[in-house]
């Protein structure tokens, strides 16, 4: 079984659904988020708090590489390319790329409500030197019936929840 590593800048609530679903928790867990306010509630308290630059240090520190797999949630920051060749890496992204390569890059959410888009969904893929160029190793989709900001930012979060569900079964 695979070392799970899990980073996040925003709220790690996306990490605390997958460690119910799946009765296990990241072996490690590491944020750039220092308002521990803000995420104490979603992460238990060994969660490890780094500034950017030290996350990219302590991943390419990891000795046995290959023991381990690394998920982004909602992590704000870029990973150097030598990390992402380093170690097996995932990022879920609430941004239906498959079908809208313009959803690329920050804020999609923003960009699919700002937008007129007919699917809305999340993918999830493999982290390399391109942001969000990686081979998408998983995709959710919904027709968009969504009406409010709020219903569109739900129901990607459930379609995240859903692609990242999917795809971790077979890794961890």
């Amino acid at each position: 079984m695979k070392k799970w590593v899990a980073l996040f800048s925003q709220t790690g609530s996306e990490i605390k659904r997958l460690a119910i679903e799946y009765d296990r928790w990241p072996n490690i867990i590491l944020t750039n988020n220092k308002n521990v306010d803000e995420w104490k509630d979603n992460i238990p308290a060994n969660a490890i708090v780094l500034t950017s630059l030290e996350i990219n240090d302590y991943l390419i520190g990891l000795e046995n590489p290959e023991d381990y797999i690394v998920t982004l949630h909602g992590y704000l920051r870029l990973l150097l390319p030598e990390v992402c060749e380093h170690l097996e890496i995932y990022n879920g992204h609430p941004g239906l790329i498959t079908l809208y390569p313009e959803l690329k890059g920050k804020d999609p959410q923003e960009m699919a409500w700002n937008g007129t888009y007919g699917m809305i969904g999340s993918v999830v893929h493999r982290c390399t030197a391109e942001l969000d160029g990686g081979e998408i190793v998983k995709s959710v989709s919904y027709v968009n019936r969504c009406l409010t900001k709020e219903d569109l930012y739900n129901t990607l979060k459930d379609a995240s929840f859903y692609a990242w569900n999917f795809f971790l079964k077979d890794k961890l």
